[in-house]
């Protein structure tokens, strides 16, 4: 199993999402494609004190990965080296103080 581990270093432009692409990766080389199904859907928008911040679709998208695949993600984004993940919902300036945090 290939690690996630990033070199420490201030966030970058692009640094989100090449992280959130090596989560989404990690995946796809370990047989896990059925969460891809879903979590492919989900943005990096942003860092946030640590945390990758997610964009998910609406809502319900929101709650559903949350419920099934949560501890998942949020294990695959500290391996890049981050404190964890924040969600948004897409489209919502402010849902970044509204969603849950890590």
């Amino acid at each position: 199993m290939r690690s996630l581990r990033a070199s420490p270093r201030k966030e970058a432009e692009g640094s989100r999402a090449r992280r959130w692409n090596e989560c989404l990766g990690w995946l796809r080389d370990n047989g896990k494609r059925y969460a891809l199904t879903w979590l492919a859907q989900a943005r990096a928008v942003d860092v946030e004190d640590g945390h990758l911040v997610l964009a998910a679709p609406d809502a319900y998208f929101h709650q559903w990965v949350e419920e099934n695949y949560g501890p998942l993600v949020e294990g695959l984004v500290k391996e890049t080296g981050l404190a964890g993940v924040r969600w948004r919902l897409a489209g919502s300036p402010d849902a970044g103080r509204q969603a849950t945090g890590a």
